[in-house]
C-alpha cells in the first residue's frame, strides 16, 4: 500500500498527531476503508496533519474532499499543519478544499450530501455528539460515517448520544487498530 505524502514513520508526534504505536494501524485501516467503500464525496471534521485525508484519497483518487478544521490543535502546539496538508493534497492532484471554522459553530455541513464522512474533531462528549449528528444528516442513504478516537470514552459517550434517537437500523463495526474507529451506516432494508 502506497500513500503519497505521508511523513516518515519515525517522524515527530506533531507531524502525525498520534504516537508511533498507532501509525501503521491507522494508515492501513483508513486506506482499507476508503478502498472498500469507493467514496465520491468525502468530508472530514478535524484535518490536523491530513494523514486520514491522504489515506482516503490515495485509495479513492477521483473523490472530492472537504476538510473542516478550526486550526486550534495546531495552534495549541505552535505548528502549521492543516493548510500545508491541504496544499499537499492539491499538489498531489487531488480535488481538496478546506473550510476553516469551528464545527461546533455549524448547524449543517456545507454542500451535502457526502457518501463518506470522517469525524475526528473535538473529543468532548457534547462536541462529538454535535459533529456526529451533523454528519449523519449530511450522509447519503448508503453513506458511511467514520468516527475516530473511540479508544476515548468521552468520544464514545458523544457518539452514543447522537445515535440514540436514530430509528433507522444501523450496521456498525469497531476497528481497534490505530486510534479506534467506529464505522457506521444504515442497515439495508429487508423486504
Amino acid at each position: 500500500m502506497t500513500v503519497p505524502g505521508l511523513p516518515p514513520w519515525d517522524a515527530h508526534h506533531s507531524l502525525w498527531g498520534m504516537d508511533e504505536k498507532y501509525r501503521q494501524g491507522y494508515v492501513s485501516s483508513k486506506h482499507m476503508l476508503a478502498q472498500s467503500y469507493h467514496p465520491r464525496r468525502i468530508c472530514e471534521i478535524g484535518v490536523y496533519s491530513g494523514i486520514a485525508a491522504k489515506c482516503f484519497l490515495a485509495a479513492s483518487p477521483s473523490a472530492t474532499y472537504l476538510g473542516i478544521d478550526n486550526l486550534e490543535a495546531q495552534s495549541n502546539q505552535g505548528l502549521s499543519l492543516v493548510e500545508p496538508a491541504i496544499q499537499q493534497l492539491r499538489d498531489l492532484g487531488y480535488a481538496a478544499s478546506l473550510l476553516v471554522v469551528d464545527s461546533q459553530q455549524l448547524t449543517d455541513l456545507p454542500d451535502p450530501p457526502y457518501d463518506f464522512i470522517h469525524v475526528d474533531g473535538n473529543h468532548a462528549p457534547a462536541a462529538a455528539q454535535h459533529d456526529v449528528e451533523m454528519a449523519w444528516r449530511a450522509l447519503t442513504p448508503d453513506g458511511v460515517l467514520l468516527v475516530d478516537d473511540c479508544h476515548n470514552m468521552q468520544v464514545v459517550v458523544g457518539v452514543a448520544a447522537a445515535l440514540d434517537p436514530i430509528t433507522d437500523l444501523l450496521d456498525w463495526i469497531y476497528i481497534p487498530e490505530g486510534v479506534g474507529t467506529m464505522v457506521i451506516k444504515r442497515a439495508p432494508r429487508v423486504r
